[in-house]
């Protein structure tokens, strides 16, 4: 029995959280060094004791030069080089060991961002690939699933370097201002309070940035399948053939329009917010300057060290300046990162609830019983109430026209898609219990949307059972029961040739090779339960009836599953379920259903008038 509040659930998980406090902030800062130090913690602890000394160096540098300005100015005013030769080859020494960790660091964390985007991906991967078929149905899945991809693609990335940037400005301000107290604890003071304004204006522009992104996912993923279907080969040739270029780059151009009144509008309101911000801060600064011109001026304060402290002064205010930014798009970054561990780590939770029960590995008889699915995009069910039965070594067929539920009810009974109501049992187990996992090992399905993967033709046959992919002598065995050998046998490299002619080397095959392909890979996959959807939709007249002629010996000691629109292909089945707008409205063997007279026999009848216009066939 399917849960009436997942929906809602899965809705809640994919849609954007609306708490973006700035009290989550160290929870998501948290987070941050959570992924980066399980992606890299060597890089890590290189890259943080780099921003320390750098940090340090900055402070040496400040009071070396206040050193040198005493000897100068107060000391020896007089004072030839020899006097102040050492204190210059420390400050030259300072400056190049502060050049090389700047080096050194930027390197590391090239690398070191490379591992925690690697890593976060991964995250994603993990979750997205463990979400049940049905939620690609519902489009909250793929804006929630395209937050967290880009999030994690560029967001912990970001949170590294910016951790870093952090690191590194916190350690030089704590040693600029440590020397700036020994000279004027007041001049801290006011530069301290510029911080304040610039953070506050970074802070708000972040949140205007993350409240724009969130508007523009639907339209930015309608312009990535827009761009696709302009550049993807598999739709070149009808794109070019209906001369479509033109209708779909003008809805992309539009997309794009929309989103630059968007852009002008956010840009204007984030340089209103950061003029103000430093236009306050540069104030504080001048006010700062103001203050030690009457200290000198006053007495108060020798010239050497009004000296030393302008440039500290110059020095902490640039810093200071670059933290609030820094933390500024930290904070703009953990606003992405709430979309990435929403994404990441909720799922799971809904997840708890899977089944994990031992599941069997085939079955005398497998039956359906009132089994009824609707779509999360739907009102009207696809299924209502369908009850069928598969034995063991049967060939059972499903017919009807197109929308009746055939292929819905394939994905049911392999597992594809948990029953809103119903009951499948495997024997006497009730699959609904069972790890769909473990379930889906003893099922091969061929579907009419087949996988063409861009590998060698053994690996695309041996993605059948992965377990077995090195297994060449029965991948050829499978070429060979698909009749794909002969056009394999052909390639260059045979089995180990690529396909497809995206990359070098591979080979293009006609969708009837594909289709090929695909069928040896039911039969590498050796299940005690095949479903066959539209399997010669792609195929030759002479190679389909091949197929459809050997289909019980190719499949023997199998429960087979076999789903056409072609009548004729089927009449040899055991059995043949004939559905109708979700219903199984009729079922029996062929003769059986031509004499019932039903909907059966006239669909057959209507066939085979086209080749037999004199009269019906049985």
């Amino acid at each position: 029995m399917g849960d009436p509040e997942r929906p809602v659930q899965l809705d809640q998980l994919f849609n954007p959280t609306e708490d973006r406090s700035l009290r989550r902030f160290p929870e998501m800062f948290g987070r941050a060094l959570k992924i980066t130090w399980s992606a890299a913690p060597r890089q890590i602890v290189i890259c943080s004791v780099l921003q320390i000394l750098s940090g340090a160096g900055l402070a040496a540098q400040v009071l070396i030069a206040k050193r040198i300005l005493t000897i100068l100015l107060v000391v020896h005013a007089r004072a030839d080089l020899h006097a102040v030769l050492p204190d210059v080859i420390a400050l030259a020494g300072v400056t190049a060991a502060l050049q090389f960790a700047t080096t050194a660091g930027t390197e590391v964390s090239r690398v070191l961002a490379g591992l925690v985007e690697q890593h976060a991906i991964g995250l994603v991967v993990d979750a997205a690939t463990s979400a049940d078929l049905i939620d690609y149905e519902r489009a909250s899945f793929h804006n929630g699933l395209q937050r967290a991809q880009l999030a994690a693609t560029t967001r912990p990335v970001q949170m590294v370097n910016g951790l870093m940037a952090i690191l590194g400005t916190v350690t030089g301000i704590v040693g600029i201002a440590a020397a700036l107290i020994v000279i004027q604890p007041l001049i801290v003071l006011l530069l301290a309070l510029g911080f304040l304004p610039v953070w506050l204006a970074s802070r708000r522009a972040s949140r205007a940035l993350h409240r724009f992104t969130l508007r523009q996912t639907e339209r930015d993923r309608q312009r990535n399948y827009l761009f696709l279907i302009l550049t993807h080969r598999q739709m070149a040739a009808e794109i070019r053939a209906f001369s479509l270029v033109t209708f779909f780059r003008k809805r992309l151009d539009d997309l794009y329009r929309l989103r630059i009144v968007d852009l002008r509008r956010l840009a204007r309101e984030r340089l209103l917010v950061g003029v103000l911000g430093t236009a306050i801060n540069a104030l504080l600064t001048v006010a700062t300057m103001v203050l030690l011109v009457w200290l000198v001026s006053s007495g108060r304060m020798q010239l050497a060290s009004a000296g030393a402290a302008a440039g500290a002064i110059v020095l902490l205010a640039e810093r200071m300046h670059g933290l609030g930014g820094s933390t500024g798009s930290m904070y703009e970054n953990t606003l992405y990162m709430q979309d990435f561990t929403r994404f990441v780590d909720r799922l799971p939770e809904l997840r708890r609830g899977k089944p994990s029960g031992p599941a069997p590995s085939g079955f005398a008889t497998l039956r359906a019983i009132d089994l009824t699915f609707t779509y999360p995009s739907r009102e009207k069910p696809s299924l209502r109430g369908v009850s069928i039965e598969i034995a063991h070594n049967e060939v059972v067929a499903l017919v009807g026209e197109n929308g009746s539920g055939k292929t819905t009810l394939a994905k049911l009974l392999a597992g594809l898609y948990p029953p809103s109501s119903g009951k499948i049992y495997w024997d006497q187990t009730d699959t609904s219990g069972a790890d769909p996992d473990l379930l889906r090992r003893s099922v091969a399905l061929i579907f009419q949307e087949f996988g063409q993967y861009y590998m060698t033709a053994g690996e695309n046959i041996g993605l059948g059972d992965v377990s077995r992919i090195d297994d060449a002598a029965r991948i050829v065995e499978a070429g060979r029961l698909a009749q794909a050998d002969e056009f394999i046998a052909e390639l260059p490299n045979g089995y180990d040739n690529m396909l497809g002619s995206e990359f070098f080397g591979g080979a293009n095959l006609s969708l009837g090779q594909w289709q090929r392909i695909a069928l040896a890979r039911a039969f590498f996959r050796d299940a005690p339960f095949v479903i066959l959807d539209e399997p010669t939709a792609s195929l030759d007249p002479r190679a389909e009836a091949t197929l459809f002629q050997n289909v019980r010996t190719l499949y023997q000691n199998r429960a087979v599953l076999l789903i056409s629109h072609r009548f004729s292909s089927v009449r040899s089945a055991d059995r043949i379920y004939v559905m109708d707008s979700g219903l199984v409205v009729e079922n029996g063997t062929h003769e059986e259903l031509m004499a019932a007279d039903g909907l059966y026999a006239d669909l057959f009848t209507l066939q085979a008038s086209a080749y037999n216009p004199e009269g019906r066939s049985t």
